[in-house]
């Protein structure tokens, strides 16, 4: 998916430009809290899954248990209210 991505900005950056472009900023360790897809996709879908050329890995096998999952999920807005207030506190303190 990395390269995917990678080639997709050389399409619209030159080679000097690319090779500024960190790899980092294309890493997808972190994909969320995904589950594992058991339905079946749409009809309009199936020919383009079919000509992927491409393999996803999900990581499910390396995510927490399902419980500890809906408990980040629950604490995420919290968090980040958090994280935020504390950016303000500390821009303020310095000022």
């Amino acid at each position: 998916m990395n390269l995917k991505r990678f080639d997709f900005h050389k399409l619209y950056y030159t080679d000097e430009e690319m090779s500024q472009v960190s790899a980092s900023s294309f890493k997808l360790d972190d994909l969320g809290n995904l589950k594992k897809f058991e339905d079946t996709h749409p009809e309009v879908m199936k020919a383009r899954i079919e000509v992927a050329n491409w393999k996803f890995d999900a990581k499910l096998d390396q995510q927490h248990p399902d419980w500890i999952r809906k408990i980040l999920i629950f604490l995420f807005p919290l968090t980040k209210r958090v994280k935020k207030i504390l950016k303000i506190t500390t821009v303020r303190l310095f000022l």
